[in-house]
């Protein structure tokens, strides 16, 4: 089928960083070059040059105090701004979404396709390690009465989705789990030629990920491991500091 007279409409969550889900968004971008993104909020120094040749439009989300670093104490009106984006003339919409970007409102007539990074973790599996990370009694019932009416919102517009595809089959079975819906498995694109095999091997594993609570970052005891941490939180876990492995190096 040829895209150029359609009108396609891609979704984005947020463009406050540039990691996995700003990668498969700049490559969907390259697949539908004439489509129009819509965001909750955004950084111009970390809209790429590939998406800044396409119409970016963000919510009111963007202009609420500190939303750029604080944009999850929002989280609870993230709902309203997602409904709030008008996809009434697109034919296509395709949805790159890891919140709430699937609950955006299409006409009968449009195909809304979601390209799953992950249910809403903080308030489906991570919920209780995103709920336990926070010190306070008065946090921690805030947030729990805002996942509460979050997991009820996001079942119901997880309905909303005409075809699901997974980034991956863990993905695709959460999506079973929380939204008893089917998905089609297509791996996220990876720049493989950026990196070759070497001969030169030492004995340690390197992990490399985003610090946060939902991290899962336990090692096999005593294994020899050099970490590097890429963003979120700069203070490591415990369970890192300590080491469960053999820690050889952090960096980041």
């Amino acid at each position: 089928m040829a895209f150029e007279n359609v009108r396609v409409a891609l979704v984005h969550h947020w463009l406050i960083n540039r990691r996995g889900g700003e990668r498969v968004l700049e490559a969907l971008c390259r697949v539908f070059p004439h489509a129009d993104v819509f965001t909750l909020l955004g950084n111009r120094d970390y809209i790429s040059d590939q998406l800044k040749g396409h119409k970016v439009t963000t919510s009111w989300i963007e202009h609420l105090p500190w939303s750029e670093r604080h944009y999850a104490l929002y989280a609870p009106l993230f709902p309203l701004a997602v409904e709030g984006f008008d996809l009434s003339d697109y034919q296509l919409v395709i949805s790159s979404d890891a919140a709430v970007c699937k609950g955006v409102l299409t006409q009968p007539e449009t195909c809304h396709v979601c390209y799953c990074h992950s249910p809403l973790r903080y308030a489906w599996n991570a919920y209780f390690v995103y709920r336990n990370s926070i010190e306070n009694w008065l946090g921690q019932t805030a947030f729990s009465l805002s996942m509460h009416y979050l997991r009820h919102w996001d079942f119901a517009a997880a309905a909303r989705v005409d075809h699901y595809i997974a980034n991956s089959q863990n993905v695709a079975g959460r999506i079973w789990k929380y939204y008893r819906r089917p998905s089609t498995v297509i791996y996220p694109p990876v720049e493989i030629s950026r990196f070759s095999i070497t001969t030169n091997t030492q004995d340690y594993y390197l992990a490399t990920w985003l610090l946060k609570p939902s991290t899962n970052c336990s090692f096999r005891s005593g294994s020899p491991v050099m970490a590097r941490n890429t963003g979120g939180s700069s203070a490591w876990p415990e369970e890192i500091s300590a080491s469960s492995g053999r820690l050889l190096k952090k960096t980041g």
